[in-house]
């Protein structure tokens, strides 16, 4: 929780990522780029993402979302998983993304993508996680 608030507002600059983590920061890379993803997309209620912040308690008594600026590359990460967003929006068409299988994102990854299938697993994922699903737990949103 405490890298999450360090991204929500817009702290989560080296020197404060040595201080937090020590010598051990660059260990964290990987959680940090997931953190700033979901921070930068702003899951919408209903999505996975934003359901597990509530339930968690993630974002209680925080200040207000006051994140970085994306860098280029993660410009065009967010891109990448806003353009998976769509495509599964394309496939699921009239079904709506409330009720992907895992055959439909065996469809969607192999069908888009071909042998670069895993490349893409964790952008399909971040970005179905991000989405309204219809997501709604008793007490998250009450």
């Amino acid at each position: 929780m405490p890298l999450r608030r360090l991204v929500v507002t817009g702290k989560d600059v080296p020197e404060n990522l040595t201080l937090l983590f020590g010598q051990d920061k660059d260990g964290f890379s990987p959680t940090h780029t997931a953190i700033r993803h979901e921070i930068l997309l702003r899951p919408p209620p209903g999505s996975p993402m934003d359901v597990m912040a509530r339930s968690m308690k993630f974002d209680q008594n925080c200040p207000p979302w006051t994140p970085r600026e994306a860098s280029e590359e993660e410009v065009k990460e967010i891109e990448s998983i806003r353009a998976m967003q769509e495509t599964i929006r394309r496939h699921m068409g009239s079904r709506g993304v409330e009720d992907v299988t895992s055959n439909d994102m065996r469809a969607i990854l192999v069908n888009n993508f071909g042998n670069r299938w895993a490349e893409m697993l964790q952008t399909y994922t971040t970005a179905l996680n991000s989405m309204d699903r219809g997501v709604r737990p008793p007490g998250i949103y009450d």
